[in-house]
């Protein structure tokens, strides 16, 4: 399994260099309401309810530093990639993205029943994917010295968990994109509903395909590593360029985005590899 979108090991460094400061200032923030002095900007002539007229960009700074910073350790290549590395990155990935969607389901289920014991959690849920798969990462790369000591993963059957996932999952995300854009007359019971899209998709990402080989397991690997760094891209132009409601979107449908971009990635390249072996791609 060949390194894939990595940056050089050096970058590792960096990244502290940039998470460090970024995570105290983004504390400071959050905990201290501290602003840096002379970093308000006016954007409009006038404040609304969600835009104010004046922006203080000490929050987007800590945001932009934790994000890049996290995306380069997480990401940076070891001294030495070899096939054990590799294996530990797509055991960390397949952890990562797990585990965060169970956090996910668990906070959603008790926003649902009034029961979040701490609001602010939902904000910061974004985080998980790339600190579990840190963690996870570490820890294995400390542990695990021999490539057949790692856990097997574990994948639902195709049938009947492929088409009753993806027929969820358009269905749910269609239910989204109406609330969305009707987010003040959308029954209740749409908006529940489109806070659990991301169950579906979930499901449609660990569900194996029909024959499972060494080049999907590669696939998949490239494919998750590809959606959560489209997912932060997408969060450091949006921390840039949106405010408000527009970004909190962008926060809060994280695991939906990185599914949705896993399943496009995957699946394009599937599809090619089968016409190239002259089968087709379902």
């Amino acid at each position: 399994m060949k390194p894939y979108l990595l940056f050089p090991n050096k970058f590792r460094m960096i990244g502290w260099l940039l998470f460090i400061p970024g995570f105290i200032l983004g504390v400071a923030c959050q905990i201290w309401q501290y602003q840096i002095p002379g970093f308000t900007l006016k954007l409009r002539e006038t404040s609304s309810l969600l835009k104010p007229e004046y922006e203080n960009f000490t929050n987007e700074l800590a945001l932009a530093l934790v994000v890049a910073g996290l995306l380069m350790t997480a990401f940076a290549k070891e001294k030495v990639e070899d096939e054990l590395i590799s294996k530990i990155r797509a055991n960390s990935l397949y952890w990562a993205i797990l585990v965060s969607s169970l956090v996910r389901l668990v906070y959603i289920t008790l926003h649902s029943f009034n029961l979040d014991m701490f609001p602010d959690v939902g904000y910061t849920m974004f985080f998980i994917p790339l600190l579990i798969f840190k963690l996870r990462f570490r820890y294995l790369i400390t542990r695990k010295k021999d490539i057949y000591a790692l856990d097997n993963l574990y994948y639902l059957p195709n049938r009947p968990y492929r088409i009753v996932s993806a027929a969820l999952s358009f269905f749910l995300i269609g239910s989204g994109i109406y609330c969305v854009y009707n987010f003040l007359t959308a029954p209740d019971f749409l908006n529940t509903l489109a806070n659990f899209m991301f169950l579906p998709l979930i499901a449609w990402v660990y569900t194996k395909e029909e024959k499972e080989d060494e080049f999907i397991a590669s696939l998949r690997v490239q494919s998750m590593q590809l959606a959560v760094i489209i997912y932060y891209l997408m969060l450091l132009i949006a921390n840039i360029i949106l405010y408000s409601v527009p970004f909190l979107y962008i926060i809060s449908f994280s695991t939906e985005i990185i599914a949705i971009a896993f399943l496009i990635k995957f699946n394009w390249q599937l599809r090619k590899y089968k016409v190239m072996q002259g089968g087709l791609a379902l």
